[in-house]
C-alpha cells in the first residue's frame, strides 16, 4: 500500500518496496503461525529456559524457513487452486487430523509415548507433588480449619500452624515431626493450602500491608481471615499452646516495594510481622517463626521431569549452590532472627540445608521440590524423617515444651554448623538406607 502511496520513491516506500522486505510481508501470517511453536517447543527442549541471543538468532532463523516452506507448499497453492483433486482432499484432511491427534495427545501423555513410573508423574505438576494425606484429620471448632496428629480435643498440646502456603508444605514435616511423641500433640491449620490461589500471610493487617497488585477481594478477604485468628485466640475457653509461622517471607517482603524500593518493602512487612507479633504477646501465645527453605532462581522442574521421564532435553544440573540463592533471600531472614527474644523462637531451616554450600535438593533419588519455593507434600515417612533430620527442626519440640534457646543460628556458630553439616550426611544416609523402601513405596 505504501508502494502505491508514494509513487516518488520517499524514503519509507524506498524501504518496504525493497524485495525482501516485501517478501517477508508476503509469508508474515505463516511466520505469525510458526514463531510460537517454534518457541514452546524449544523451551521446553531447554527446561523452560529463556534462549541466549544466539540461540533467539537461531529460532528467528527456523521460524523463517518453516514461514517460507509453509507458504510456497501449502498456503500458496491452496490459494490459487480454484478445486483440489480427490487425492489432496484425502492428503490435507489426513494432515489435519494427524496434527490434532499429536496436540491431544501430547498434554495427556506428558510427552511421553509409555506409561510414566509413578514416581516421575509427581513431577510433571504441582497438584501430584502437593497431595498429602495425614494420619489423621479431625474438625475444630474454627471453621475452615483442621487438625491433624492428636485429635484437637483431646490433644494435651495444642499448636497453631499459620501462615500462606509455605504453611502448607510445612504441615506434613510438623506432623511426622510430632507423631508419637509425647505429649500428644495436635497442630490446627487451614484446611485449603493449595500452592496457587488466595494463601494469606497473618501480617496483612491493613490494606497497605498486602501488595499493590492483589485485589480489593483478596486484601479483605485476608484481613478478615486474620481478624478471625486473633478473635479465636482470644476467646475465652480457647486453649493455644503456641503458634507458628510460616509464610514466603521474602517474596512477600520484596512485594511491599517496587524493584527499586526493596529494603522500603522488607522495613514495612517487618514492621506489620512486629506488630502481628505484639498482638500475639499481648494474647500470652509463645511464638515460633519458621523461615523458608532454599528458593530457587529459576523453575527446576522441567529438568527434573526431563531426567525422570526420559524426554528429549538438553543437559541440565539439578543443583542449588548456596551462593545462587537471591541476594535479598538472606537479608530478610538476618531480619527474622533479629525479632528474636523471650517468647519468640526463630528457626532458619535453609542455613542447615545449605551448610556445605550446596544446598540439600534430593535425598535418595527423590527431588523434595515441587516448585521453585515449595517443598513436595506427597514424600514417604523415610524421606520426611531424613528430611527432618537434614532441615534441624528438632528445636521445636523443646520450644512446645516450653524449653530451648530463643533463636537457632546455624550461621554464626561453627559448632553448630558442623554439627549441622553430620546432621545432614545422617539424613542422607538413613534415606540412602531406605532406598528400597522409597522405590517400592506405592
Amino acid at each position: 500500500m505504501l508502494c502505491l502511496a508514494f509513487p516518488n520513491r520517499a524514503l519509507p516506500a524506498r524501504f518496504l518496496c525493497v524485495g525482501p522486505v516485501r517478501y517477508l510481508g508476503r509469508i508474515s501470517y505463516a511466520l505469525y503461525l510458526w514463531h510460537w511453536p517454534v518457541l514452546v517447543l524449544f523451551l521446553h527442549y531447554n527446561n523452560g529456559r529463556a534462549p541466549a541471543a544466539a540461540e533467539a538468532t537461531g529460532l528467528l532463523v527456523l521460524a523463517l524457513m518453516l514461514a517460507s516452506i509453509s507458504y510456497h507448499l501449502v498456503e500458496h497453492p491452496v490459494r490459487r487452486a480454484v478445486h483440489l483433486a480427490p487425492g489432496q482432499r484425502w492428503a490435507l484432511l489426513g494432515a489435519t487430523f494427524a496434527l490434532l491427534a499429536v496436540m491431544i495427545a501430547a498434554p495427556l501423555t506428558s510427552g511421553t509415548l509409555g506409561r510414566p513410573l509413578p514416581q516421575a508423574v509427581a513431577l510433571t505438576g504441582p497438584t501430584a507433588a502437593w497431595s498429602w494425606q495425614p494420619r489423621a484429620e479431625t474438625a475444630t471448632d474454627l471453621p475452615g480449619y483442621v487438625a491433624v496428629g492428636a485429635p484437637w480435643s483431646q490433644a494435651e498440646r495444642r499448636l497453631v500452624l499459620w501462615g500462606d502456603s509455605h504453611a502448607g508444605h510445612y504441615a506434613p514435616l510438623l506432623e511426622a515431626l510430632y507423631a508419637g511423641q509425647t505429649p500428644a500433640t495436635a497442630i490446627l491449620l487451614y484446611d485449603r493450602h493449595p500452592p496457587a490461589g488466595r494463601s494469606c500471610p497473618p501480617t496483612y493487617g491493613l490494606p497497605e500491608d498486602a501488595p499493590q497488585g492483589r485485589s480489593q477481594r483478596y486484601r479483605e478477604g485476608c484481613i478478615a481471615d486474620r481478624a478471625r485468628m486473633l478473635r479465636y485466640l482470644a476467646r475465652p475457653g480457647t486453649r493455644v499452646d503456641g503458634v507458628v509461622l510460616a509464610i514466603s517471607w521474602n517474596s512477600r517482603w520484596r512485594a511491599m516495594g517496587s524493584d527499586r524500593e526493596d529494603r522500603q518493602g522488607i522495613a514495612r512487612q517487618q514492621a506489620a510481622l512486629e506488630k502481628l507479633l505484639q498482638e500475639l504477646k499481648a494474647l500470652s501465645v509463645p511464638v515460633a517463626v519458621l523461615g523458608q527453605v532454599p528458593q530457587w532462581t529459576h523453575d527446576p522442574m522441567p529438568c527434573v521431569a526431563g531426567q525422570a521421564l526420559e524426554l528429549l532435553r538438553s543437559d541440565c544440573a539439578v543443583e542449588l549452590p548456596a551462593a545462587a540463592l537471591a541476594d535479598d533471600f538472606e537479608r530478610v531472614h538476618q531480619g527474622l532472627a533479629g525479632l528474636a527474644g523471650p517468647g519468640l523462637t526463630v528457626l532458619l531451616p535453609h542455613r542447615s540445608l545449605c551448610a556445605t554450600g550446596r544446598c540439600l535438593t534430593t535425598i535418595a533419588d527423590t527431588f523434595l521440590y515441587a516448585d521453585r519455593g515449595h517443598l513436595r507434600r506427597d514424600l514417604t515417612d523415610p524421606t520426611r524423617r531424613a528430611l527432618l533430620d537434614a532441615m534441624v527442626l528438632a528445636p521445636l519440640r523443646t520450644w512446645s515444651a516450653g524449653l530451648g534457646a530463643d533463636v537457632t543460628d546455624l550461621r554464626d556458630d561453627s559448632h553448630r554448623r558442623r554439627r549441622d553439616e553430620l546432621t545432614v550426611e545422617r539424613g542422607v544416609r538413613i534415606a540412602h538406607a531406605t532406598q528400597r523402601e522409597l522405590l517400592t513405596d506405592p
